[in-house]
């Protein structure tokens, strides 16, 4: 849980798949994402399947932050095992 400058409380937690529709709306609300993302609900198959995929690798995370109970952020996170000789 975090702060925002305006005081409003982030809460972030692990992406669900009742999450995808908008986390696919945020990722097309910017100048790259607005020409190559698919805003369409129910979510190109596409979507879902990456999304199914990210939840299937013990090395990532896709996590969600939620205001007032929306969803307002999203982030993802891979870690990269340590090479051991």
């Amino acid at each position: 849980m975090t702060e925002t400058a305006e005081g409003r409380t982030v809460k972030f937690r692990r992406a669900g798949p009742d999450d995808l529709v908008a986390i696919i709306a945020l990722l097309a609300d910017d100048v790259l994402g607005a020409g190559r993302e698919d805003p369409s609900d129910p979510p190109n198959p596409a979507y879902v399947a990456a999304f199914d995929a990210i939840g299937r690798d013990p090395n990532q995370l896709l996590a969600v932050g939620t205001m007032d109970g929306a969803v307002a952020a999203v982030v993802q996170y891979r870690s990269f095992p340590a090479f051991q000789d």
